[in-house]
């Protein structure tokens, strides 16, 4: 790209740019093509330096410009998520973890609970009463089971929930 062809970009970009401050800018940037065209370098390294890797000369916001107002919105509109979290899902998150540590929690327990019978009580000497304590020990032990295998398949999956709300929240106080 020509330096014609950068100024013709850059007067298009600045359109709506108020009178004084356009110069401004467009006299910032001659300057820039003329110390760097006097030291040496092309037209055209110039203008890629300026749209690629920045020229240290960057144009001033304009008073009123959309810079300003973006960036209160942004302030505005994180400051307005922190509180929606706070109010409306700081309460059910917290619920949900702390259903999903007792049913865990509670998994445990019962799936060790036959083992705690037999070392407090031993082996019954009755056949019905055994047969009692066996039937109890793996319906414990078998809904022990149940809620921690349960608990194993739900939490990575609320994880990955937790994850992607996280995700959706950066992107909205980004602005994207």
């Amino acid at each position: 790209m020509t330096k014609a062809e950068f100024f013709d970009m850059l007067d298009q970009k600045l359109r709506g740019v108020p009178e004084p401050d356009r110069t401004q800018i467009i006299q910032r940037y001659e300057d820039l093509f003329h110390h760097a065209l006097a030291s040496g370098e092309t037209e055209e390294q110039v203008v890629h330096r300026i749209l690629y890797q920045g020229s240290g000369a960057a144009a001033p916001a304009a008073p009123g410009s959309k810079k300003s107002d973006s960036s209160l919105r942004l302030i505005l509109g994180g400051f307005a998520l922190i509180l929606f979290n706070l109010i409306f899902v700081l309460g059910p998150f917290i619920a949900v973890c702390a259903v999903l540590f007792s049913l865990g929690l509670a998994g445990i327990i019962l799936m060790t609970s036959p083992l705690v019978y037999y070392f407090a009580n031993g082996i019954p000497d009755s056949l019905l009463e055994m047969l009692f304590v066996i039937f109890s020990c793996t319906a414990l032990f078998g809904l022990g089971l149940i809620l921690t295998v349960g608990v194993s398949y739900v939490g990575p999956k609320f994880m990955l929930l937790i994850k992607k709300y996280i995700g959706l929240n950066v992107k909205a106080a980004r602005g994207y």
